[in-house]
């Protein structure tokens, strides 16, 4: 794969991370983690074609992205655990009722701390793999 196509996938986690940041100074909190998983996702399918040189599978995982890529080993625990929660933002598959109940557990003191942490996750991403 070449770096026009790793380029592209970087661009488009940046992106969702300003999104995420729109969302969070808008007061839409859900979309802050959304976004935040979405940015998180883009990056790591980035590593996966700079270390497999092919195409990324079409899966949203980020556990298996993590391990595809092979560098779920080398990601310090406590990433590994929020990598764990942040995959639980992803919504396009979620019915209604999950989006009203996620709507509720998301305040804005929640939002600050997925976007803080998703932004550690992605510099040790960006300086580690």
């Amino acid at each position: 794969m070449n770096e026009k196509t790793i380029n592209n996938w970087l661009m488009q986690s940046e992106y969702d991370n300003q999104t995420a940041l729109a969302m969070l100074n808008s007061g839409r909190y859900l979309y802050v983690a959304f976004m935040c998983q979405q940015a998180v996702e883009k990056l790591l399918k980035s590593v996966f074609i700079r270390k497999k040189a092919g195409m990324p599978p079409y899966i949203h995982n980020l556990n298996r992205l993590c391990y595809l890529s092979e560098i779920n080993e080398s990601l310090p625990e406590h990433f590994n655990e929020f990598i764990i929660e942040l995959n639980t933002y992803y919504i396009e598959s979620r019915y209604s009722e999950d989006i009203q109940e996620l709507t509720k557990e998301i305040d804005k003191t929640k939002a600050e701390y997925i976007y803080l942490h998703t932004q550690e996750l992605i510099k040790w991403l960006t300086n580690n793999t």
